[in-house]
């Protein structure tokens, strides 16, 4: 059961134009899909007429580099910081500096089930 006297303690908690983001982690702002803006951490607040999405990103999270220091993450296109990695290599979010997103390549690698399509990821 869930206590909902947390909810009513907090109502930003369930309100759709406050995020909070933690020190690990940031907002990816996109406006008609193109890259506007990294925020976060703290308190953050949407206004109400703006077309903006926002995507949580965290330290430790695994995508693909596309190349030309862009990774995708969670289907969102971010310019990343990155050494050493070519096209299509995992990369994972070490850390946030200077308003950019820092990636270092990462062994582990993703797996595609032939018969129903779900992915997988591996260490090596």
């Amino acid at each position: 059961m869930v206590n909902s006297s947390l909810n009513r303690n907090r109502p930003w908690r369930r309100h759709p134009r406050i995020r909070v983001a933690a020190e690990s982690e940031r907002f990816v702002g996109t406006a008609l899909g193109r890259f506007v803006k990294l925020v976060g951490p703290g308190l953050l607040f949407r206004l109400p007429a703006s077309p903006q999405v926002w995507t949580r990103v965290r330290l430790g999270d695994i995508s693909r580099y596309v190349g030309d220091g862009i990774g995708e993450f969670w289907g969102v296109f971010v310019p990343i910081q990155v050494t050493d990695a070519s096209e299509n290599d995992p990369v994972q979010i070490v850390s946030f500096r200077d308003g950019k997103v820092w990636a270092s390549r990462t062994s582990e690698r993703t797996i595609t089930c032939e018969k129903c399509g779900h992915e997988m990821r591996i260490s090596a």
